[in-house]
């Protein structure tokens, strides 16, 4: 991979994995600048850390003692990431080598960003909707387009806060508008990753079996997902789901103690 960002150039190499290899349009970005920089890594998890604070932070603000937001948002930052890597039940099979690592960890620092995102979208005070929703798209493209696996549950949910306005009768239309504007655009950026030129010419230099149909792919989906949700909670990880309670529970918002 690092001498076809030497022989290409690094903006020729990332475009040439979308109509040759792969639809991870993001993920190629960050991994080709990483090659060769030892610190890499550790700058994704970094700002990983980052951004789960400062999700965290501002979600809990005006609540509790600055203190208590302070430790909470900290003790989130530190465990939330490694929460990620520690529940996985083959570390070896799902981190296993420094260019994988560098394409999936951009997923870890969008998403709680995401998250937040979408809590204010369809509960907090929205105070430039043209600038909010472009930040909106910007994630929802950044994250589709780092892994297609990822693309189809940011579908999901943004379609199910799509929901909540509905559920509250809400009469404020910019929400409506703005969460609707989201959803096509992870739709958009779903296809492109999942159309990519790159996947299908993929498919046929590794001879990859062709798709047993959209309902079946769905059940065996659903099935590995199960699975993968039973090895999660075998043994000792069952002490790291138990402290995601407690992280709730010691939350500065009282309405998620309750949740």
């Amino acid at each position: 991979y690092q001498n076809l960002v030497l022989s290409r150039g690094y903006l020729a190499t990332v475009s040439y994995f979308y109509f040759n290899w792969s639809g991870r349009l993001i993920s190629g970005f960050v991994a080709f600048a990483g090659l060769g920089q030892p610190a890499a890594i550790l700058l994704q998890i970094g700002l990983a850390v980052g951004a789960v604070f400062f999700a965290a932070f501002v979600f809990a603000a005006k609540t509790g003692r600055r203190g208590e937001r302070l430790a909470w948002s900290l003790g989130l930052a530190l465990w939330l990431p490694f929460l990620a890597f520690a529940l996985t039940p083959d570390p070896y099979k799902s981190i296993y080598w420094s260019l994988a690592a560098a394409g999936y960890l951009p997923l870890l620092v969008f998403l709680p960003l995401y998250l937040f995102w979408l809590w204010r979208a369809v509960s907090g005070e929205i105070c430039n909707p043209g600038l909010f929703g472009l930040a909106g798209a910007a994630l929802v493209l950044l994250l589709t387009l780092t892994h297609e696996v990822a693309s189809l549950p940011v579908v999901a949910l943004t379609g199910a806060a799509l929901l909540v306005p509905w559920i509250r009768k809400e009469r404020d239309r910019r929400r409506w508008i703005l969460l609707a504007l989201v959803l096509l655009a992870s739709l958009a950026g779903s296809a492109a990753a999942i159309l990519a030129p790159g996947n299908f010419a993929r498919q046929v230099a590794q001879a990859y079996p062709q798709s047993p149909g959209l309902f079946d792919l769905l059940g065996l989906n659903t099935r590995f997902a199960l699975e993968y949700l039973a090895a999660t909670l075998d043994g000792r990880n069952g002490l790291f789901l138990a402290a995601a309670f407690l992280a709730g529970w010691l939350s500065p918002r009282r309405a998620v103690q309750l949740r």
